[in-house]
């Protein structure tokens, strides 16, 4: 996680004292280091308050981005081990107006085993549309939401 990547950073850093790289260590560093004090001081006591105070939470997910940076599932576990349930946010979070009915569903469907990995389960997962977009022409919205019911999947508010 993110202790390991700042000790192997550091070490990397050592190993490098006087070349050329060692700037570039640094820089990654300090920027390992600035990501475990916010992670800590900021994102799980948020948390922790919110919780407390009854507000209900979700996380949305991109399975793209995990895919394209897999250290990011960290951060899902961690909201599934605070129990923070997850919804399939799309693959790639693309606009549902730009996208024909058959390319947005495998969207939808792309995000289901990442989601099966980590989300904390209880039921009907939930589905938010980016950018809130749920379609401009009336009958693809029809199709999409039926398609969504189908695959026990919820609109999220």
């Amino acid at each position: 996680g993110f202790l390991g990547a700042l000790v192997f950073t550091l070490l990397a850093g050592l190993l490098q004292l006087g070349e050329k790289a060692l700037p570039w260590i640094a820089v990654a560093f300090v920027l390992y280091l600035g990501t475990v004090i916010i992670t800590f001081a900021v994102n799980l006591p948020l948390n922790d308050a919110i919780k407390a105070a009854g507000i209900p939470t979700m996380g949305f997910v991109n399975g793209k981005w995990i895919e394209e940076n897999p250290r990011y599932i960290a951060a899902l576990e961690v909201w599934r081990d605070a129990g923070i349930p997850l919804a399939n946010h799309s693959w790639a979070h693309l606009d549902f107006n730009t996208q024909t009915l058959d390319a947005y569903k495998q969207q939808v469907t792309r995000n289901e085993p990442l989601l099966d990995k980590v989300d904390v389960g209880g039921g009907k997962r939930w589905f938010r549309f980016p950018y809130l977009r749920e379609g401009e022409d009336p009958a693809k919205r029809v199709q999409i939401r039926n398609f969504l019911a189908r695959h026990l999947r919820q609109r999220s508010p």
